[in-house]
Formats: structure tokens, sequence, C-alpha cells
């Protein structure tokens, strides 16, 4: 057909069933940079703890790790129970946003492109790029350099390579892969520290060997 090439798949088509993580992606309407201060991005990100805790979600999504830019936003998320709760809960955090967004700003229309993009993870070996992808943007962007990534308030590099707890990273559920990193908090900040500077010297070409020795 003319319009195959146009037509959205539905997600239930292209994910697991029962339950997945996946790398979420989306960017601002028309690549805008609305995200651009800092309480827009605080904003999105209460906006995601709202709608992890709405009851369409069932409190069956996870939000493992966040990475938010000034036109676009990160996230590793695991659902159960059904992708319908990953839907559920995308729909629920991005028209909250939205609203807030528009009555903060005096705008209306829309402020997301689309739904957002749903990468499947496959594994743990995976799971840890992924996460680092994430939380790597900043340094990518030449917005700040690795050793000062702890700084950055709108990335949750900052909860796993050093325990810090705030109003954003509270949201956040460890990933079994993490826990595994060691048998104490400091002991697993430590090793993530490693692991993700490795990933940023070489791409992570030997994570897999790695994980497979945890």
């Amino acid at each position: 057909s003319v319009l195959s090439g146009t037509m959205r798949i539905s997600r239930s088509r292209l994910l697991p069933s029962d339950q997945a993580t996946v790398h979420k992606y989306w960017r601002c309407h028309n690549r805008a940079y609305l995200l651009q201060g800092n309480e827009a991005k605080s904003q999105y990100l209460k906006s995601t703890e709202f709608g992890l805790n709405h009851r369409n979600s069932d409190n069956k999504v996870k939000l493992h790790a966040f990475g938010i830019m000034d036109n676009h936003g990160h996230q590793a998320v695991s659902y159960s129970g059904g992708v319908k709760n990953l839907s559920h809960f995308m729909r629920v955090a991005h028209g909250v946003f939205g609203q807030r967004f528009n009555r903060a700003h005096g705008r209306s229309g829309a402020v997301t492109n689309g739904r957002p993009k749903t990468t499947l993870i496959q594994n743990e070996s995976h799971a840890m790029r992924a996460q680092f992808y994430v939380e790597a943007n900043p340094v990518r962007a030449g917005i700040c350099k690795a050793e000062n990534l702890k700084l950055q308030t709108f990335s949750s590099y900052r909860y796993y390579a050093f325990g810090v707890v705030d109003e954003h990273t509270k949201i956040l559920t460890p990933p079994d892969w993490y826990i595994k990193l060691g048998d104490t908090p400091l002991d697993r900040q430590a090793r993530y520290r490693g692991l993700f500077m490795k990933y940023l010297r070489d791409g992570g070409d030997d994570l897999a060997k790695q994980m497979h020795s945890l």
C-alpha cells in the first residue's frame, strides 16, 4: 500500500508482551529547545514520577536511568505485566508534562515530537551500555567533561557513580546488573565509575566479557 511506509507499527508488535527493558528516546516538537531551562527539565522528571505512580501503569513500570538534554530526553525503563503498562506510563507522563509546560509558558500545541521511540534492550550487557550511553550525553555534546559529570543534575550518573539521592534520582530503581557490581553501595559505585570511564575510552567493546565475570 502507498501508506505502508508511513504507518505506525503497534508497540505491542515490536516489544515482548509481558516484560522487558527499553531505551526510551524522544525529541521536542520540531526539534525546538523547549527543555533549555532547568525548570523545564525538572518538570519533565516530575511528570515522569507522576506517570510511574499513576494507577494506569499499575506500579509495574520502573525507571532505571535518565539523561535530559535541551531538546530531547533518554531513559532506560522496564515494564512488567504487559506492554500496555509501558504505553500507559508514557501517555500519562508526556500528557501531564505537555499540559504543565504549556500552562507555565502560555502556549498550546505539541511539546514532544510524536510518540517516544522504545528500543528493546536485549540483555544485561546491552542494558549497561545503553545506560552509559544515556548518561554520557552531556560529555558527547561537549557540555561537560567526564570528570564533571557528577555535577549534571539531569543525568542519573551521579546516583550510580556517587550515591547522590535527590528529588530526581529518588525515583530510580537500580537494575539487577548494577546490584551485581559489588557487595556494598561504595563498592558498586567505584566499579560503576571504572566501567563508565572504560566505556568512554573504548566504546564498551569489552563490557560483554566483563559482565560474564561478575
